[in-house]
């Protein structure tokens, strides 16, 4: 078995895979916490640094900006520089960024330290989702890429769970302190278990496409992520919209005709590849957008606390973490097709039903209906994901996860604005008069509690509706078993 696993890597040496992947799979985990961890802190670090929600938003939402912005450059990396120097870099610039935040004394410092934090993550993501395919061949890769959904999906809901507990015990600085703690271990751990798998080439980086790619996508994700603020009727975000577009548009032209690109676009000429993508675009939607709701839908409707909203949102992760394994499994023997056509059944019955929750709801119906949803989502996200990422050759992975990845960040903050407004428009048109609140206070509060359900019945519902549409567009997919390529 062991024999089995020994490997060797660009130099000829031998390694262990497994734990080259093990170590690569802790320190995805330890990443991706950090994009959540926080939601739980906001409250407190509003009244640390006298900073108002809007402010205080911009430690996710910049965490966000530049993970989509980093995506598109990480292909040239991932040529350009060695596997092992490019993931201890990244890791430099992680640990780096979280013990700026953990010493922060101002709100400024505090929010550099997570975009230095956040331009890591941005590297590591797409160097570990490539590795796998690389080192495995095709027919173990539905397997490897479970492994790497079970982290996707389990760290963001074990990170406001994990957030809650620390910042009952200790200050917020705590939450930085614990990630970097591990973020150490699996520095020290890649010094001896990394290897350079992947091949590189000698090409050099076009300043031009860089500068495109990060106002491109930097704008778009701008202006989905302000468009709670600015309303969707603003000049404003339309005008950050069509300039964005019309820049990542350039980009895209230039990427065409480059003989090296930074990020080579004609990947999407393969239809299977491009109908992957776009099928795992509204999967990876329905997941963020709605778990952002769901833990609004438990504090504000249900009145439990951010801790509990956590532990009710726990046991889903757990479901997928044990689906996204065997279900890459299940893949590698069967194909993609029978398990996204019952991944979406099950994420439009899960959404269906949560239009049906109220504020009375038991807490059993809501974990268990969370958990269906989350269990829809292992089903679709890497078994579709690895499905696609086989359609390319071995030389374009690099490039193939940095436009899936990318299409992911935008789908995720395109997703939750829409989702988020539905309920806010949604709320405000129900609510009562203010005449109602001066004669019957306890009325008034009742009715707007209401109105506020009744937004998030709406955004389940439209939630459902992408799902439809994904299942429609699994039903175009093969269901051959994949084989490995000569």
């Amino acid at each position: 078995m062991v024999k089995e696993h020994m490997v060797t890597d660009m130099h000829g040496k031998p390694y262990h895979r497994m734990i080259l992947v093990l170590t690569m799979l802790l320190g995805s985990f330890t990443t991706t916490m950090t994009v959540t961890m926080l939601l739980n802190a906001f409250p407190k670090l509003m009244s640390t640094f006298n900073v108002s929600a809007d402010t205080v938003e911009w430690l996710t939402n910049g965490s966000m900006l530049v993970l989509g912005v980093m995506v598109p450059i990480s292909a040239f990396l991932i040529n350009k520089i060695s596997t092992k120097k490019l993931y201890i870099g990244a890791l430099v610039f992680f640990n780096a960024g979280l013990l700026i935040s953990a010493l922060a004394t101002n709100f400024t410092v505090l929010l550099t330290g997570r975009l230095i934090a956040a331009v890591g993550v941005g590297v590591m993501a797409p160097l570990m989702q490539t590795t796998l395919l690389v080192i495995f061949p095709v027919n173990e890769r539905g397997m490897a890429m479970g492994l790497n959904g079970l982290v996707v999906a389990l760290a963001p809901a074990v990170g406001p769970t994990l957030a809650g507990w620390l910042l009952l015990q200790y200050s917020w600085r705590m939450l930085f302190w614990a990630i970097l703690a591990l973020g150490i271990i699996v520095f020290v751990l890649s010094l001896f278990t990394m290897r350079d798998v992947l091949p590189n080439t000698d090409t050099s980086l076009d300043v031009i496409s860089v500068i495109e790619s990060t106002f491109g996508f930097g704008l778009l994700l701008y202006a989905f992520t302000e468009v709670g603020t600015w309303g969707w009727t603003s000049v404003k975000f339309y005008a950050f919209i069509v300039v964005s577009l019309i820049v990542i548009l350039m980009f895209g032209m230039r990427q065409l005709k480059l003989k090296q690109p930074m990020l080579d676009l004609r990947i999407l000429k393969s239809g299977k590849f491009l109908l992957t993508i776009i099928i795992v675009a509204i999967n990876y939607a329905a997941m963020i957008g709605v778990q952002t709701l769901f833990t609004l839908y438990i504090q504000t409707i249900r009145g439990e606390s951010a801790f509990s909203a956590g532990l009710l949102l726990f046991p889903g992760a757990i479901a997928v973490a044990i689906t996204s394994v065997i279900s890459g499994r299940v893949f590698d023997r069967y194909g993609a097709k029978g398990m996204g056509i019952a991944g979406f059944s099950l994420l439009i019955l899960g959404s269906l039903s949560m239009t049906q929750l109220t504020a009375q709801s038991s807490l059993i119906v809501i974990m268990l209906v969370y958990a269906v949803r989350l269990i829809g989502i292992g089903l679709v996200l890497m078994p579709i994901t690895t499905s696609g990422m086989n359609e390319l050759p071995t030389s374009k992975m690099g490039d193939g996860t940095s436009v899936n990845n990318t299409l992911r960040q935008i789908a995720g903050a395109v997703g939750t604005a829409i989702l988020m407004s539905i309920v806010t428009n949604t709320a405000t048109s129900n609510l009562p008069s203010k005449h109602v609140l001066k004669v019957a206070p306890l009325t008034y509060e009742r009715m707007a509690l209401s109105a506020q359900l009744k937004g998030y019945h709406l955004a389940f519902l439209v939630c459902g509706l992408f799902c439809v549409v994904g299942l429609v567009l699994v039903m175009f997919l093969s269901n051959h078993k994949q084989k490995e390529a000569a």
